[in-house]
């Protein structure tokens, strides 16, 4: 879609990221791995299953750490059309998927004021959509910087806590209720080209942007909850990058700490559904 960077380039954004500093670290990242090959000539259907990490560290004394781990089985489903004799996505993309979600986290006890610790197992189901509506910008944006950036994607879920390690009665009603979750996630590099490698000038500056609100369904508070994740990294064309980022907020029922991290970003992995 769009510029067609050669195979170097794609791998200049990896799945994964790890931002370390004296003020903590955030590990957060997903890749989705092609299960088949697509059946359908102008509705393509194709299996995918998806891998999503997410935690957070802080050296602080009563830190909220958290950390998950979720696999997401799904069908994707796309409109398509034959452009120069190969097929190119064409209007609405979406996903449809379960989610298995293993999740240990950090709460505060009311009564006591002492850091607690719960493990769980939360399943849920959604339908993820990639926002082609932006393509005329993203177009415009790769033909200056050479990379083609992957839509946003908007997701709506619901999701339920099948297992806890603590009895319900000792927890807090949000970390044990059903959720409704609306979460935004993308990564855009940032079409403003100064950094010389070689005789080219590339475009050094990426942000990478996560937001998850979550909305209990069960409970006296069913107030909207919000847990945002922004890092702008500089690509430096090496595995490890400076970068800045800053997360705060509370997603099903578990708060995190405001964090603002200086230090350096480490990508890894590989983006097994591009190739």
């Amino acid at each position: 879609l769009g510029a067609k960077p050669g195979a170097s380039r794609q791998e200049r954004v990896k799945p994964f990221s790890l931002t370390g500093g004296p003020e903590g670290a955030v590990l957060k990242g997903d890749d989705t791995f092609l299960i088949a090959k697509g059946r359908g000539t102008q509705t393509r259907v194709t299996p995918y299953a998806t891998v999503l990490v997410d935690a957070n560290w802080s050296p602080q004394q009563d830190a909220l750490d958290n950390a998950s781990l979720t696999l997401r089985p799904s069908v994707g489903i796309q409109k398509i059309q034959q452009v120069g004799g190969g097929p190119m996505s064409h209007g609405a993309w979406f996903f449809a998927h379960l989610d298995f979600r293993q999740r240990k986290g950090d709460f505060k006890d009311q009564s006591s004021g002492r850091v607690e610790s719960v493990n769980q197992t939360i399943l849920g189901a959604g339908i993820e959509f990639k926002l082609t509506s932006l393509y005329e910008a993203y177009r415009k944006a790769a033909n200056k910087t050479g990379y083609f950036n992957d839509y946003p994607r908007l997701d709506i879920g619901y999701y339920g806590v099948a297992h806890t390690s603590e009895p319900g009665n000792k927890l807090p009603d949000g970390i044990v209720a059903h959720h409704v979750q609306v979460a935004l996630r993308g990564d855009f590099r940032i079409p403003a080209c100064w950094k010389m490698e070689g005789e080219k000038k590339v475009c050094p500056l990426v942000l990478q942007a996560d937001y998850a609100g979550s909305r209990p369904t069960e409970g006296a508070q069913r107030t909207w909850e919000s847990l945002g994740t922004v890092t702008l990294q500089y690509d430096t064309g090496t595995e490890i990058k400076p970068a800045i980022t800053y997360r705060s907020g509370k997603e099903q029922g578990l708060q995190y700490d405001r964090q603002l991290i200086f230090g350096l970003l480490w990508g890894f992995g590989k983006r097994w559904a591009t190739q």
